[in-house]
């Protein structure tokens, strides 16, 4: 969609020269530059009669059209989280105006995260869609609607000019937008974070605030609630080193890098109250004390088991966070670990967590075509990760319903060391 051989205005009145250097007075200079041009004032009035929903100040919307029409390179700009269009209108109306370029805009488009489960009203694409081109800057403007971190995965191997970040606020949220998209802007792009001023958003006031001492951005200032930083020449992977050292002293870990864990030692309750009678059950103990979900009660239906019954037992009691339940007697009650016969998977696995682990025992003979079988009726019961060791079998509950930060939050609680 982007014109990339254009490298002067489209309107002969906007200003010669337009890049202008991302030093500590680039927010002033492309704002008196927005100022003085007719194109913005006229995209004002069109965004104006246009009443999109938005919460951006005056100087904010000069920001955001200086950016696009100033900002070095100004091939590819990427804004994650885009609502119905306020910041994007003048980003690519700066982008019109200049005669180039590009702005991504990612976003779900939901009113909220996917997994929240935002109803029809809430969802702002077609909106979106209808405000920049009423505006007159559809021709610039990209929509990806998805998750900001599984877009940045695909993303082509080619560097952004400046990224705005104005998605999910928590402090987890804003980190991960950080991490999957400042490394992609070049050396000397922008990197804009909104709602840095708004007192109610202390989770993203406290990353800005920890992202002002990385070495990798240098802090330009704030113009109306939006945090403005330069791109330096920091390879990412030193920037990204300097980020996680620096979260580790928080212990906030990230799952890109996990080999802190590997330092983490065993409780001091793990296997203490178990005795392994048979083979694979003491695979199926570890795999239920150390399943990545967070604290639930031990289920087991009245068919299961003695053997498994008793890994339930001496899971709940070693790491005293939920109590050994009977499914018939207590099955709403979310449920870590359960362990049941094959038979009863599919309606028991319900009961679990999302990462939460289903436990059941072969009662065939231990033949190969045997285990295979009760392997498929786990498949069948939508478990997944499925194994077996002895005559044990296993899988786990939509573990991809737990998000990488929550699994690795739970990793860390499960391999604490006992005060």
């Amino acid at each position: 969609m982007s014109d990339r051989s254009a490298t002067t205005c489209a309107d002969p009145a906007a200003p010669a020269g337009y890049e202008v250097p991302v030093g500590d007075d680039f927010p002033a200079e492309v704002m008196a530059r927005a100022q003085g041009d007719s194109g913005f004032a006229a995209l004002c009035e069109r965004f104006d009669r246009a009443e999109v929903t938005n919460w951006l100040r005056e100087d904010e919307k000069a920001l955001h059209y200086g950016v696009g029409l100033c900002v070095p390179g100004g091939e590819t700009l990427v804004e994650l989280g885009t609502f119905e269009g306020g910041a994007a209108i003048f980003l690519a109306g700066g982008l019109m105006r200049r005669g180039g370029g590009e702005l991504v805009c990612v976003d779900p488009h939901m009113g909220g995260p996917p997994w929240l489960g935002m109803g029809p009203h809430q969802r702002t694409l077609e909106k979106f869609r209808r405000n920049v081109a009423f505006c007159g800057v559809a021709s610039r403007v990209r929509p990806w609607v998805g998750d900001s971190a599984a877009v940045a995965a695909v993303w082509p191997a080619e560097p952004i000019d400046a990224v705005f970040i104005d998605g999910d606020h928590s402090f987890i949220g804003a980190l991960r937008d950080f991490e999957c998209w400042v490394p992609k802007v070049r050396a000397g792009g922008m990197v804009m974070i909104d709602d840095a001023d708004d007192q109610g958003l202390r989770e993203l006031l406290d990353l800005i605030e920890l992202i002002k001492t990385l070495g990798g951005v240098r802090y330009l200032g704030q113009v109306g609630g939006v945090a403005l930083f330069r791109r330096e020449s920091v390879p990412a992977a030193a920037m990204l080193g300097e980020l996680h050292a620096t979260l580790l002293t928080r212990g906030v870990h990230r799952p890109w890098n996990l080999a802190p864990l590997h330092a983490l030692p065993l409780p001091a309750t793990f296997g203490r109250s178990f005795a392994d009678p048979e083979p694979g059950m003491g695979d199926a103990y570890q795999l239920a004390y150390l399943a990545r979900c967070g604290p639930g009660a031990y289920g087991h239906t009245a068919n299961a088991p003695e053997s498994l019954k008793a890994v339930m037992r001496a899971v709940s009691a070693d790491r005293g966070d939920g109590p050994v339940v009977g499914l018939t007697a207590d099955g709403a009650r979310p449920c870590r670990a359960i362990a049941c016969v094959p038979d009863e998977a599919a309606t028991a696995a319900r009961a679990l967590m999302p990462g939460g682990l289903l436990l059941t025992r072969n009662p065939g003979a231990d033949t190969y075509e045997s285990h295979l079988a009760v392997r498929q009726t786990l498949l069948t019961a939508g478990l997944e990760g499925c194994g077996w060791g002895g005559m044990v079998h296993w899988g786990a509950w939509r573990p991809a319903h737990l998000s990488a930060d929550a699994v690795v939050e739970y990793a860390v609680r499960g391999f604490a060391p006992a005060g």
